[in-house]
């Protein structure tokens, strides 16, 4: 259940900080141990690590302690983000929209905070769409020979290449509880959005919008991939510029983030084992969350189908007691079309609620089990450090 240490604190250590701080002398010993591990390379894949692992390998000279696919994968994400950025680009030029159309996640971030398309690995292309122009855009997407795919009418593939939609930043529109939780008004996400350099229509959220939409990302999958963390933790790097903080923090009090925002911290420092910057780590410092939730928050990201972190921590946004179950209820029972997206399967007389509640009674058993596992057996040493 709970494999070598070592593998996530070798991938954490070429992911996450300047290559340059690195100790090689402690470093390639390990890489030497671990590098041809299966394992080692299936964690860093599954994390979206493998690019950026190669990337500093190279940049200090030691990339041939790697199995070459870790640079196989380095390329084919360059080409993979090069067609999607070509895609933009097509779906761009004969787009008409009044309002600015959102990339989220992905491509902005590659703009934003990596600067080499190789970096970061995308599955998608996320645009956050005016409601009174989707169906336009529709129809702008089917013209150029997108179609559809089944359970998902929001996501339109051509080739490898697949668009999500989104008319709201949480979702709501899958599940409507979610628009209790947080004040994230996409029209004023629009106004204080920059535009993607040769994009237009294209635009990027502003910084503390990337934050907090990144961070509710995250916490709504469990934390369950290390790139999403790396991809808050750059821009908390870039949140350090004067009054950039301060700005940040207001942004997320305003849009009742706050608790979004700092389980998103405690969960870089638990998962990543990366000092945050200064101002990030005095808040994280000034909200523990205990020693129980800090067990979940390990757990968390092999929970499987059933996620607990993201109602434990948006319940409290939730104002009244009738508010609060409706909430639970919703979150655990959503509507037929999203339980046959869950289940990726049609609906059919064995996608049930009662299904549903049998999930739910086994995952939830489960993850009890494994946070007593976790609390009484997977005491591991601290491995020793690999920076200078």
């Amino acid at each position: 259940m709970f494999p070598d240490p070592r593998v996530s604190h070798l991938a954490n250590a070429l992911s996450t900080r300047s290559p340059h701080t690195l100790d090689l002398e402690r470093l390639i010993p390990l890489l030497d141990a671990l590098a041809n591990n299966p394992i080692f390379w299936h964690h860093c894949q599954m994390h979206g690590l493998t690019s950026l692992a190669y990337h500093n390998a190279k940049t200090l000279g030691i990339d041939r302690h790697l199995p070459p696919i870790f640079k196989q994968t380095y390329y084919r994400t360059l080409s993979d983000n090069l067609v999607y950025r070509q895609a933009l680009e097509e779906i761009a030029t004969p787009c008409k929209t009044q309002s600015p159309i959102l990339v989220l996640k992905g491509h902005a971030l590659i703009h934003l905070i990596y600067k080499n398309p190789a970096l970061r690995p995308m599955s998608d292309i996320d645009l956050l769409v005016h409601p009174t122009e989707v169906n336009a855009f529709k129809q702008h997407l089917c013209d150029l020979g997108y179609t559809p795919v089944p359970l998902y009418p929001d996501i339109f593939t051509r080739d490898k290449i697949a668009i999500d939609l989104h008319i709201d930043p949480l979702n709501a529109t899958r599940i409507h509880a979610r628009s209790q939780t947080l004040a994230l008004d996409p029209e004023t996400l629009r106004a204080r959005s920059h535009p993607l350099p040769g994009l237009h229509p294209f635009h990027m959220l502003d910084l503390g919008d990337q934050i907090i939409t990144l961070a509710n990302h995250a916490l709504k999958h469990g934390f369950n991939r290390k790139i999403w963390l790396i991809d808050v933790l750059g821009c908390l790097h870039l949140a350090q510029e004067p009054g950039a903080s301060q700005t940040v923090l207001q942004q997320c009090k305003d849009a009742r983030a706050m608790p979004v925002l700092i389980w998103c911290l405690h969960a870089i420092a638990a998962h990543l084992s990366h000092p945050l910057p200064a101002w990030a780590e005095t808040i994280q410092k000034s909200f523990p969350i205990g020693p129980i939730r800090l067990k979940m928050l390990h757990i968390a990201p092999d929970s499987g189908p059933f996620q607990i972190l993201e109602p434990l921590v948006l319940l409290n946004n939730v104002k009244g007691i009738r508010q609060k179950i409706r909430f639970l209820c919703e979150m655990a029972f959503p509507k037929r079309a999203v339980l046959s997206q869950i289940a990726g399967y049609p609906d059919k007389a064995s996608l049930s609620y009662l299904h549903r509640l049998i999930q739910l009674i086994t995952q939830g058993a489960l993850q009890i089990a494994r946070i007593l596992y976790h609390m009484a057996l997977s005491k591991t040493p601290k491995p020793q450090s690999l920076f200078k």
